[in-house]
């Protein structure tokens, strides 16, 4: 997928479903719900997703949830609209939209009231209904919604011979999240699915305003206050990017710059399952811990970041038709030593002296913490990611996911641990194909995992201009082979090589690894002198800190900076090239600036030898 979540439902559209629609009519669906008209703040998810929403406007449709309902014979379509209307009048996120007065903070709007349009397909056949059941989700769903202007939820009714037959159904991210679809999709199933299924539907009535409600009071601002400080921790630990690379320039005739994997592995599957069991961790640490490790191999990083996406769902709203589902980055230490299990501190592990089983072990400890603090207030989280990065000197490369849908973890094979002939004999039959998608994305690689059988299912967003195709298949042959070894095996780091196939990328000697992220020493002396407007030379500094970035500055480039004197001028200075880091995944700022009174008098930064240096100073502001 391009974005963060989706419940594509429906099967895929076909090129009979043009020939098999006669007609296309729309009715109106009265509803009046119970409550009254509401308005309030959005919640603190919904405030997440407008930053992507803004971000990807105005193509915004990969965000849209969209499924097929198949409905059971013998129902009339007085009955079928009916339900429609029920749905409507349950849950206050399909009666919302947005304002936003005057580009301030959004307001949820709640009608109590009004119509659902509902369009009318005509099939002449049922197998040509289904067909046109796939082509109206897809219509539905590859529309942006207009989130002030339109109701959250699109349907189509799809007949044969005037005989209810499907119902295609698109919605609003902003209404529901992938668990809120669900029940969105059990509340139809219960009283219209063909076969007749008794899926549970939501008991609670918990509504997003409701949630709003908490998020106020005085426990949620303390869960908040508590959520912010732990993504600060992560924020301040972690490298810049997980995928130090220049962005390549691709030839359109390669194909499309952001491509979509499906990879099913029967192996990945017993794999996660038997490591997570025999180290007491979730499948989705197991995951996570794998997807870290080739990253963090591929880069030669000492430390390795992945954002979870994570559902939020508590006893308070786990049955809530709504959207609460956030990011929050979660960050493993690849090379010190941390033998406490204490979750107070730090939870790192050494790869390099103690192997994968404890690269789990750690997961194990930071994936939940993370989780456990993934609802919060985005705008009091952007100020501080943006503090740290500005006292960092860094832009975070927040653009590499990984969403875990799968159900809980269960025992295979009895509880037996699956032998390496097992395992072997499982990837053989793994498949993997490339499929379309959206051509608008945000992400680097976004790794959606889902049960499919006994199979393991990876669905992978790329963007191939980070991180290319053949690459990527790698990456997840590599993944799948170092899970299944570390099942029957003691798996350490000269290890990953072979068992990946993968090759650290080359680092030269204009390469320096600074606070857990790599710097290419040209590009932050090319970063610099475009903000300054003239020549600036980097080198690195060995301090007992660890190396240091030194960029030489001369006094003359600071001139125009608005400051009242020259500590103000460089915090200006430092203030403006962090800024134009943003989509530059090679530099990081300096962390001295060394303002000279002349210019160089030969190239490099030797060149600054004997130029009488004004000052010296971090550029950061003072605390």
């Amino acid at each position: 997928m391009s974005a963060r979540v989706t419940a594509d439902l429906a099967g895929p559209a076909t090129a009979a479903v043009r020939t098999a629609v006669r007609t296309a009519v729309r009715t109106a669906v009265p509803f009046t719900a119970a409550t009254p008209a509401r308005t309030g703040p959005a919640t603190w998810a919904q405030q997440h997703l407008l930053l992507l929403i803004d971000e990807l406007a105005p193509a915004t449709e990969t965000l849209n949830v969209r499924f097929r309902v198949d409905l059971r014979a013998g129902l009339t379509e007085a009955e079928v609209l009916r339900a429609l209307g029920h749905l409507v009048e349950a849950f206050d996120a399909l009666r919302t939209v947005l304002s936003r007065p005057d580009g301030g903070p959004a307001v949820q709007v709640v009608a109590a009231s009004g119509e659902l349009t509902v369009g009318i397909v005509e099939a002449a056949t049922d197998g040509d209904a289904r067909a046109a059941a796939d082509r109206a989700v897809h219509d539905l769903g590859t529309r942006p919604f207009d989130v002030c202007g339109e109701p959250w939820i699109r349907v189509a009714l799809v007949r044969a011979g005037h005989r209810p037959r499907h119902l295609a159904v698109s919605l609003c991210h902003l209404a529901v999240d992938h668990t809120g679809a669900t029940w969105v999709l059990n509340h139809l199933r219960a009283s219209l699915a063909r076969p007749h299924l008794a899926a549970r539907a939501p008991e609670s009535a918990h509504q997003p305003l409701d949630e709003v409600d908490w998020e106020s009071s005085p426990a949620g601002r303390r869960h908040g206050e508590r959520a912010v400080d732990q993504q600060a921790a992560a924020l301040a630990a972690m490298p810049q990017t997980m995928l130090p690379r220049p962005t390549a320039t691709l030839d359109p005739a390669q194909g499309p710059r952001y491509r979509y994997l499906q990879f099913e592995s029967p192996a990945l599957a017993l794999a996660t399952q038997a490591l997570a069991t025999r180290h007491n961790v979730s499948p989705t640490a197991v995951l996570w811990a794998g997807v870290c490790a080739v990253a963090g191999h591929v880069s030669s990083l000492d430390r390795a970041f992945l954002q979870l996406t994570v559902g939020n769902r508590s006893p308070r709203n786990r049955l809530a038709v709504g959207h609460l589902t956030q990011d929050v980055p979660a960050t493993v230490d690849l090379t010190s030593v941390d033998t406490s299990m204490d979750t107070s501190v730090d939870t790192s592990v050494d790869l390099a002296d103690t192997g994968f089983g404890d690269l789990v072990a750690r997961a194990g400890v930071a994936v939940p913490q993370a989780v456990r603090f993934a609802q919060y207030p985005p705008a009091e989280r952007e100020a501080r990611r943006r503090a740290i990065e500005l006292d960092r000197g860094v832009r975070f490369d927040l653009t590499c996911w990984l969403n875990d849908r799968r159900a809980r973890a269960r025992l295979v094979h009895g509880g037996e641990q699956p032998s390496a002939a097992v395992l072997a004999e499982a990837a053989g039959h793994t498949q993997w194909r490339w499929v379309e998608g959206s051509p608008n994305s945000t992400s680097t690689y976004f790794v959606f995992a889902d049960d499919a059988g006994r199979a393991l299912r990876l669905s992978v967003t790329l963007d191939a201009a980070i991180l290319p195709p053949a690459e990527a298949v790698a990456w997840l042959h590599g993944l799948e082979r170092l899970l299944c070894t570390a099942t029957t095996t003691d798996v350490g780091p000269a290890d990953l090589a072979d068992l990946t196939g993968l090759v650290p990328d080359a680092r030269g000697a204009a390469w320096a690894m600074v606070d857990h992220s790599w710097a290419h020493l040209p590009a932050v002396a090319e970063v610099m002198g475009a903000v300054a407007g003239g020549r600036i030379d980097v080198e690195v500094a060995a301090t007992p800190s660890g190396p240091r970035l030194v960029a030489h500055v001369a006094a003359e480039l600071l001139a125009g900076a608005p400051s009242a004197g020259p500590a103000d001028a460089v915090e200006a200075l430092h203030r403006r090239v962090v800024a134009a880091l943003g989509g530059v995944r090679t530099a990081v700022a300096p962390h001295r600036y060394a303002v000279h009174a002349g210019l160089p008098t030969g190239p490099g930064a030797a060149g600054w030898q004997g130029v009488p240096l004004l000052l010296e100073s971090s550029g950061r502001p003072t605390p």
